[in-house]
């Protein structure tokens, strides 16, 4: 949930609640841990609540506090950078999409050992495409090909391939950036400029020039490494994927 936060709703929305300050709109957040209200707050577009801590006596038995969510807990699909932590802040433009008759239900999320995701292999792009030149149909296109490298070269098995993540990250540079070390996962990042490892403060092992059609001056990030990444990162700057994307 956090990871997909987005700056430019957020400002929109603010901008367009101005004209109506003197009637702000007031939603019911309601935690829970279990079946129990651990905290119920009134927000707005200029009033956030903090989540409360989770006495950990309280734990569901034998399992792993996540975070707080407001859906079912996915096992393999989820990771604990997509729930709200203790202490984090909650605010109206993010938790609004999911709110009934102006109530914000979240809950506490609980996991076996095991069950959050694993990553084989955390591919980045920038989604900001009048600056990247990518956009989802390019991405797209080229899952295919990152796909049977996977299987034909590193032999990757089914379970392997169902945990890669292909994932957009929008927003200035310095927002990418603190998303990407936010989420702390992710192996290889196209798209971006040098610029990434400066405004946006992400430390890298390499990178290299990556062309893109339309665009200069693009790269790509070689940021958390292993075997796998570095093979991906040594594949996407082949002919195959420079004629593709630079094509």
């Amino acid at each position: 949930m956090k990871r997909k936060l987005f700056l430019f709703p957020a400002l929109l929305f603010a901008l367009t609640s101005l004209s109506g300050c003197n009637n702000e709109e007031f939603y019911d957040l309601k935690v829970y841990n279990k079946d129990e209200l651990i905290l119920k707050s009134k927000i707005s577009i200029f009033n956030n609540a903090i989540l409360p801590t989770v006495d950990p006596s309280s734990y569901e038995d034998g399992k792993i506090f996540v975070g707080f969510g407001v859906k079912e807990f996915i096992p393999h699909v989820s990771r604990k950078n997509d729930f709200y932590q203790e202490k984090d802040l909650v605010r109206l433009v993010d938790v609004r999409p999911y709110a009934v008759n102006h109530t914000i239900n979240l809950r506490t999320i609980y996991c076996n050992e095991g069950e959050l995701a694993n990553y084989y292999l955390v591919l980045g792009w920038y989604a900001k495409t009048n600056t990247s030149g990518l956009d989802e149909n390019i991405i797209n296109g080229f899952k295919p090909l990152l796909t049977n490298y996977l299987k034909d070269t590193l032999h990757a098995n089914s379970s392997q391939l169902a945990n890669v993540d292909i994932r957009a990250y929008d927003g200035d540079v310095s927002t990418i950036g603190a998303n990407i070390n936010f989420d702390g996962d992710v192996n290889i990042f196209i798209g971006a400029a040098g610029n990434l490892a400066t405004t946006g403060n992400v430390a890298y092992t390499s990178r290299a020039s990556f062309p893109v059609k339309g665009v200069t001056d693009r790269l790509i990030y070689l940021i958390n490494n292993s075997t796998v990444a570095e093979s991906v990162y040594n594949f996407m700057r082949s002919k195959t994927v420079r004629d593709y994307f630079g094509g």
